[in-house]
């Protein structure tokens, strides 16, 4: 669109100080007489472009021009405004009411997002700012972390936030396992930002194993209607069919050899039930064994 490409143009302008007319074409894929159509254009909406000609020369904003609502559709202002009402933290606040003053328009309150846990707290959880903080400019996170294999005391470089399923998630380049990994926020405490930096760009690996290749085994399992409720928070609704007697069946992949999964199951009891692989109920038998034992064992 071209509303669009103009504004990317004002945002190359802005970032980049001056750019020839070619560097622009080059950067938004078109011709160099459609980029001076765009300039004519951005011109008569009221933006200060300026063309130099010669050695040296080329497009630039007039000094001290700062970003306008001309160059932002009605749509593009719109979605602006909910991409930074969606993430609050720091002073989003402050910026959503700018940016609402500025587009002369009412924020369309239809959605907010709260970090912090159901019931009450007396503490403000800041761990969202802190990351950001170390992944903006690249310093070390040091941290305690619950895994399933227990706590342990990560140092990391952080490189990108991630929300998937209802939770966030960093991904960063463990120091202590030398490799990447996942983490899940909720499962942080102690956090501190260091004063270690690092100089490197990273580029973490795909957060979702299916998009490397990753081959899990399929799993059919049948829950119980009064179990709906769960299911739905735990698996994609495309994965689940509902059965004549109510029943829900559920057909995905999950990967056997994780904690998590068994734990997952064995937390549905005896709503849920294993059609397959004969491996998954083999294992939750012996799981359910060793629960038993030890709570008999154990019994005052």
């Amino acid at each position: 669109m071209k509303s669009s490409r103009l504004f990317r143009i004002v945002h190359l302008l802005l970032r980049n100080g001056r750019c020839t007319a070619p560097q622009l074409a080059r950067e938004l894929e078109v011709s160099v007489r459609t980029i001076y159509r765009d300039i004519e254009a951005l011109c008569q909406a009221g933006v200060p472009v300026m063309t130099e000609q010669g050695q040296g020369g080329g497009v630039r904003l007039m000094d001290g021009y700062t970003l306008d609502k001309t160059a932002l559709s009605d749509e593009e202002q719109e979605e602006l405004l909910l991409a930074v009402q969606s993430v609050p933290v720091g002073q989003s606040e402050a910026l959503v009411n700018k940016l609402g003053a500025l587009f002369q328009r009412q924020r369309t309150d239809w959605l907010r997002v709260d970090f912090a846990h159901w019931g009450p707290s007396n503490q403000e959880d800041h761990r969202f700012e802190t990351i950001r903080t170390a992944v903006l400019e690249k310093r070390v996170l040091l941290f305690d972390y619950a895994a399933f294999e227990g706590m342990s005391t990560r140092k990391v470089k952080p490189a990108l936030l991630h929300y998937k399923g209802s939770q966030w998630y960093l991904q960063a380049f463990c120091l202590l396992r030398n490799d990447w990994r996942t983490f899940k926020i909720s499962r942080m405490s102690s956090l501190q930002l260091t004063d270690e930096h690092f100089d490197e760009v990273l580029t973490p690996p795909p957060i979702e194993p299916w998009e490397d290749g990753c081959d899990w085994p399929a799993v059919s399992l049948r829950f119980q209607p009064s179990a709906a409720w769960r299911v739905y928070d735990e698996f994609f609704i495309q994965f689940i069919t509902r059965e004549e007697d109510g029943c829900l069946r559920v057909d995905t992949h999950l990967p056997l050899d994780e904690r998590w999964v068994y734990a997952m199951l064995l937390s549905f009891g005896t709503e849920v039930t294993v059609l397959s692989p004969d491996r998954l109920r083999q294992s939750l038998i012996e799981h359910t064994r060793q629960i038993s034992s030890h709570h008999i064992k154990n019994q005052t």
